[in-house]
């Protein structure tokens, strides 16, 4: 059996193509694809009805490395399971990251009224309880 030449080319052109197209789609999806992740932590309030959380957190790609960097804190109403009061804080590039399962510490003031966030000696944020009923 015996294909003329101008099949051939058309057959190795379209391989090339599809070679090309589908390098580059595997490169666009490589560099573009980004998961989030982080570690945290969590401590209960004094008086048993709140629960305070710290996560830090981090977006990378595989091919452009960590992008963004943050950290969510957030108290929680135990019964309800309701966040209360959620605050986000995005950490500088050349900042030092604190991790809230080693090192970073999470303090409740005595009477529950508001729980401070700490890199293990300096304040990073303190939130304060908002009494909804």
């Amino acid at each position: 059996m015996s294909y003329r030449p101008s099949v051939l080319a058309t057959i190795g052109a379209l391989i090339a193509v599809s070679v090309v197209l589908f390098g580059g789609l595997g490169w666009w999806i490589l560099v573009n694809e980004s998961s989030i992740m982080g570690t945290g932590n969590e401590q209960a309030s004094p008086n048993g009805r709140f629960v305070a959380s710290a996560s830090t957190l981090w977006r990378e790609s595989p091919a452009r490395g960590v992008e963004e960097r943050w950290y969510e804190f957030c108290i929680i109403r135990k019964e309800t399971d309701q966040t209360v009061v959620k605050r986000r804080m995005d950490v500088g590039e050349h900042v030092p990251v604190v991790h809230f399962r080693r090192g970073g510490m999470i303090l409740w003031a005595p009477d529950s009224s508001e729980v401070t966030f700490t890199d293990g000696t300096d304040p990073i944020c303190t939130l304060v309880v908002r009494q909804a009923k």
